[in-house]
């Protein structure tokens, strides 16, 4: 695929939404992108839904990529993934943090072998703190992170929004990044290491939220449709039809 990434080379070890996604959005800019699955396959491959046997979101976030089975804990597998390394501009992987580095694939390695190497890290929590070692899923990010708590309708403990936001997000963190350091490289001729997480990504989405908190001492609560900045500024039922006043 032709692009501004044309001749950029991704290798993507990440499973779920966020990992792959941003390793996704740069194949979408013409990057040439290689998943890399275990023999059990990303585990998303097991939840629905489904068509002619294909889970639809790893369809989705598989776009512009190519695909290879390896077992990272056979020295043979591990072997060509190494060799893979070398050939890649852009590493990206969401394991728990430490995992990657269990396996022989963590920063300070693969950048002695490669030094141009992009190397892009995404997790829950960050890759340093009391939190770091737990995984995570989008429900629980947002509930982490608050993002649950200020969505839902007024009056209401809070629920979780019913779509990939936090993963969205930090997947476009992520893709941010990496464009960023790769420009970088292109002055210093060295690659760096980029690190995103769901818990930041929950930050930078609740920032005008954020800012009432800090400006008052009230911990925002749902509205609904409605604006805590802007009055009227939401959704409002009329005999035939919702309206959107902003």
């Amino acid at each position: 695929m032709s692009g501004p990434m044309e001749g950029i080379k991704v290798l993507d070890m990440a499973q779920a939404a966020a990992g792959p996604l941003a390793a996704a959005m740069l194949g979408d800019m013409g990057a040439e992108v290689i998943k890399v699955e275990p023999p059990v396959g990303d585990f998303n491959r097991n939840t629905p839904p489904h068509k002619n046997g294909a889970n639809i979101m790893v369809a989705h976030f598989s776009r512009s990529k190519r695909g290879v089975v390896l077992d990272l804990k056979q020295e043979k597998d591990k072997e060509v993934a190494l060799k893979m390394v070398l050939w890649a501009d852009v590493f990206l992987e969401n394991y728990k943090p430490g995992t990657a580095a269990r396996l022989g694939f963590g920063y300070e390695t693969l950048s002695q072998m490669n030094s141009r190497l992009i190397y892009c890290s995404v997790s829950g929590f960050g890759q340093r703190g009391p939190l770091s070692h737990k995984g995570t899923m989008e429900p629980i990010g947002q509930g982490f992170g608050g993002l649950g708590s200020i969505s839902g309708p007024p009056g209401s403990l809070g629920e979780k929004p019913r779509m990939l936001t936090l993963d969205t997000l930090t997947a476009t963190l992520g893709c941010q990044g990496i464009l960023l350091a790769l420009y970088e490289r292109e002055r210093s001729g060295v690659g760096q290491k980029i690190e995103t997480s769901q818990t930041e990504a929950a930050v930078v989405l609740q920032t005008s939220r954020l800012g009432e908190y800090f400006a008052t001492g009230v911990n925002p609560v749902p509205m609904g449709s409605a604006s805590p900045h802007i009055v009227p500024s939401q959704a409002f039922k009329t005999r035939d039809r919702y309206i959107v006043v902003e």
